[in-house]
């Protein structure tokens, strides 16, 4: 079985459904995104929303699910430019 994709990101989304996404998961840590490396997240994963713990954090929830959107419409730019700045780093050592 196939894991599908995530295709549009809401305030409502559940942090189970958004850490299935790596990508996602960087764009959280760029906001300071505090649940990353919590460790009781794994309790609480499955009705924590996005929105939740923003409002509850203090971050602009708005500007976060603007960026997690345009990441998804542009995944695949994303992840070519993941790759070039990978392949930059080795070419550096």
């Amino acid at each position: 079985m196939s894991e599908q994709k995530l295709e549009k990101i809401t305030e409502k989304i559940l942090l189970a459904d958004l850490f299935k996404d790596e990508g996602a998961v960087q764009i959280l840590e760029e906001y300071g995104f505090p649940c990353i490396g919590c460790q009781h997240l794994k309790n609480e994963l499955g009705f924590l929303s996005l929105e939740s713990v923003s409002v509850g954090y203090g971050l602009d929830v708005k500007d976060m699910i603007k960026d997690l959107n345009s990441y998804l419409d542009n995944r695949e730019l994303y992840e070519m430019e993941g790759i070039l700045k990978k392949n930059e780093d080795k070419e550096k050592s």
